[in-house]
């Protein structure tokens, strides 16, 4: 298994003059977006959007608190806008590493190719939506 790694430029969608642009981890077993605790106040002000119990890759599970929205630019696709999840994670090789997970991925229209490392332009599937 290996890793996949994008970039990415998050905006605050109310406040467009506040961004930061990182590499991302793509999680495809992580619904959210995932961002380092200390980016909420670069990027903010946010009012909560919601609140709702979450579960770590690691077992446990707290009330995690969402914030947005964000303009979400990952690149080499189209923007979306979506809620974030703001986490005190740990720097790894001195830098934080947000994650992507599958919603603002399946928004994107992005899949992973898990061969190449690397994320494909998807169309997105509304079959089933009509029976």
């Amino acid at each position: 298994m290996g890793r996949t790694i994008v970039d990415i430029t998050v905006t605050n969608a109310l406040e467009p003059s506040s961004s930061v642009q990182s590499r991302a981890l793509v999680d495809t077993g992580a619904s959210a977006l995932v961002l380092p605790e200390s980016w909420k106040d670069k990027l903010g002000p946010f009012e909560r959007a919601y609140r709702r119990p979450t579960v770590l890759g690691d077992r446990r599970v707290f009330e995690a608190d969402y914030y947005g929205p964000v303009r979400l630019d990952i690149l080499g696709f189209e923007p979306v806008h979506c809620d974030a999840m703001f986490l005190d994670l740990a720097p790894e090789g001195g830098s934080y590493l947000p994650i992507l997970g599958y919603v603002p991925l399946q928004s994107a229209g992005a899949a992973v190719d898990m061969l190449n490392h690397q994320l494909l332009k998807v169309p997105l599937d509304l079959r089933s939506v009509g029976d």
